[in-house]
């Protein structure tokens, strides 16, 4: 269309160009052009946490068809519904209530259960079991713009019923199934953008089953990111077709344009190479700041000292100090000073990689063990014979990362189903290998060691471990939030069904995927035992950071991680302020899920010791309120339960400091009232 329109405003008549120009203007009115797909009738979620009443709509359990019928009556027993020209009264375990996509839903969130071993001051990882779409809305209200990474595998959409829409599996005769996906995805995908940070970067994985539909869909919703895609080689052994043995699958990256935000990333020397630059513009007259010596004491590199003013030169490559310190500068065999490779400014920043290790006097020319000189070497060495000299190697390389990924750490197969199994002791269809999703969240979060990460298609809970393994890594303090629904595998679901147990029972939810498969891995995984007392055997393929040999799996993360149901509760409760219990671990999500939650009682005020938030229950003890939070500056969050807008920003306007005040429960009933199919 682009082009349509260059060539419109070439013709030179200007009635034909006005005319022309105002018929394509109205065929783009009523034509879609780019990716055009049929828009499903919104999707369904049953709501099994709350009880039908009146002027809800309930489904029949176990209807397939599952028409929506309004409720003109309900008590603890029976409900009366409006079925067809008649009304029919039934018992209330035979019915749920529904819900379309769109429609104002109010959550909360419960504590199922946490492990804590990062101790008080660690935020808490967040596993949400909830479908995602209504996570994704929940979400909006506690993190819009704040997530620096999306990583989401979602369904590949194979024909292999492996996901439902609208409760139903999507199998291969389904001649919609390609429309199906792209309505499921289009409405996640719009809700996620709105979480990113300006500068945050998604990153979506997929094998070639949608790859091309979802390269488009990427770009209609976000033009204002630029894409890259890197294959994996993730399969090795290949999965065999009627031509080819497929052994890829993608990673598409959704980077703000003209953004530079993927990190290099270190690669370990087969052998050390000298930090000494050498070769043109090598030498100390070129580069006067960037020499200066490092400090060596024993075989430690303890510091570094000041750039030597010009004029003056030290009296060797190596200079011993009254205190026994080394000074090692960058003076090649010939005698020459030279230059590091990093300035005095940001060579702090590389000490983990470098190293000092003795050299025979006279060799090393450019660090390939040829035989030079050994000019100016008159230096106060550790050696006796004075036949070696201390120099100063990198053990790592830092590279761009490449677009296509092969290696053994990225087989999904050892790194993804087998690891599942080790753990948990149970059999997971296709997750990622650990490692691939390290890599992919290494690229753009090296540089964000405090990242906030969120994966809406959770799974066995594979984002979270590989969150865990990078802070080991590197000392971060990254966070992740993950979502996963709590559905059970088709061929259990049927027997289940057969035997008349429901979802939302004890029985069926415990053999969901979340309870089964993806907490039972986040707290084996950061606790490093079972349940049992079984600790957890083989070690990971990275070490941690301060430590040579890798990590052992028994020895867990220093991790909080808290595991979050999602429920639904009735707005009049709300607004007469009978649920702040169900509210308040929002409020503490919100503030950043740092400290435990702690009790509530039945207080004026609630001032978490550990939490960096506070709320005001009753109005008129605001005074009182406000005195206790300009004693806590840690508090970044501040929540107000009032009716009036004027008391609100009454209020506000004494609170001190850069803080976030926010009204209860006004805003959170606003919040959630949004109509949904609007906002898409």
């Amino acid at each position: 269309m682009a082009l349509l329109d260059n060539l419109i405003s070439d013709i030179q008549n200007q009635k034909l160009r006005e005319s022309i120009a105002a018929a394509v203007k109205k065929l783009k009115e009523e034509k879609t052009f780019g990716l055009v797909f049929e828009e499903h009738l919104p999707e369904t979620i049953q709501l099994h946490t709350l009880p039908p009443k009146k002027g809800t709509f309930v489904v029949k359990v176990g209807d397939t068809q599952q028409p929506f019928l309004p409720v003109t009556k309900a008590d603890k027993h029976w409900v009366t519904v409006h079925e067809g020209e008649k009304f029919t009264t039934v018992p209330i375990t035979d019915v749920v209530v529904a819900k379309r996509f769109g429609e104002a839903i109010f959550p909360a969130l419960s504590v199922v259960d946490v492990i804590e071993n990062g101790g008080t001051v660690k935020p808490y990882h967040l596993l949400i079991k909830a479908e995602n779409f209504h996570a994704l809305q929940l979400l909006l209200y506690t993190h819009e713009a704040k997530i620096d990474v999306i990583f989401i595998d979602p369904p590949y959409n194979t024909g292999a019923r492996d996901w439902k829409y609208n409760n139903n599996y999507v199998d291969k005769n389904d001649q919609w199934r390609h429309s199906r996906w792209l309505s499921f995805m289009k409405k996640r995908l719009l809700l996620a953008k709105r979480l990113l940070r300006p500068d945050g970067v998604l990153i979506i994985t997929i094998d070639d089953n949608e790859n091309h539909h979802l390269q488009m869909l990427l770009e209609q919703v976000f033009p204002e990111r630029e894409m890259t895609t890197v294959v994996i080689v993730h399969n090795p052994r290949g999965n065999i077709s009627n031509n080819f043995a497929y052994i890829h699958e993608y990673a598409h990256y959704m980077i703000p344009r003209n953004e530079k935000l993927v990190a290099r990333l270190k690669k370990q020397n087969i052998k050390p190479r000298k930090l000494r630059r050498w070769g043109h513009n090598s030498t100390r007259k070129a580069r006067p700041t960037m020499f200066y010596p490092i400090l060596v004491k024993g075989s430690k590199i303890v510091g570094f000292g000041e750039i030597l003013p010009a004029g003056q030169h030290p009296s060797g490559k190596n200079v011993k100090r009254t205190d026994g310190t080394i000074e090692v500068w960058p003076i090649d065999q010939d005698g020459v000073e030279r230059r590091w490779n990093f300035g005095l400014d940001a060579i702090p920043d590389e000490i983990d990689r470098l190293i000092a290790q003795k050299v025979e006097k006279g060799k090393g020319k450019k660090g390939n063990g040829k035989k030079g000189k050994g000019k100016n070497d008159n230096s106060n060495s550790e050696d006796k014979k004075g036949n070696f000299e201390l120099d100063i190697f990198l053990t790592e390389e830092e590279s761009v990362p490449k677009t296509v990924w092969t290696g053994g750490m990225f087989d999904a197969g050892k790194y993804g189903a087998s690891l599942v199994k080790l753990i948990v002791g149970k059999d997971f269809p296709y997750p990622k290998s650990l490692y691939a999703v390290a890599q992919c969240l290494r690229t753009v979060t090296a540089q964000r060691k405090d990242a906030v990460i969120l994966d809406f298609f959770a799974g066995s809970g594979t984002t979270l471990h590989a969150t865990c393994l990078l802070n080991a890594e590197d000392g971060g303090t990254r966070t992740s939030i993950i979502v996963t629904n709590n559905e059970l595998g088709e061929k259990r679901e049927k027997q289940l069904t057969k035997a008349h147990v429901r979802p939302g029972s004890e029985e069926w939810e415990s053999e969901g995927i979340c309870n089964a498969i993806t907490w039972p891995r986040c707290k084996y995984a950061v606790g490093g035992k079972r349940d049992d007392g079984s600790k957890l055997e083989e070690a990971y393929l990275i070490t941690k950071l301060g430590e040579d040999k890798p990590l052992e799996m028994s020895a867990g993360f220093e991790e909080n991680v808290a595991y979050l149901d999602i429920e639904f509760l009735d707005p009049d409760q709300v607004e007469y302020g009978c649920q702040f219990r169900a509210i308040l671990p929002i409020l503490w999500a919100m503030a950043g899920a740092r400290g435990p939650l702690e009790d509530v009682g039945k207080p004026d005020f609630y001032l978490p010791q550990n939490s960096p938030f506070a709320v005001l229950l009753k109005e008129q003890k605001f005074k009182q309120f406000n005195d206790k939070i300009r004693e806590r500056p840690d508090f970044t969050h501040i929540f107000l339960v009032t009716d009036s807008e004027e008391a609100f920003k009454d209020m506000k306007a004494q609170i001190n400091g850069r803080r976030r005040v926010t009204m209860l429960y006004k805003h959170y009933l606003e919040n959630f009232k949004l109509n949904t199919t609007t906002v898409l």
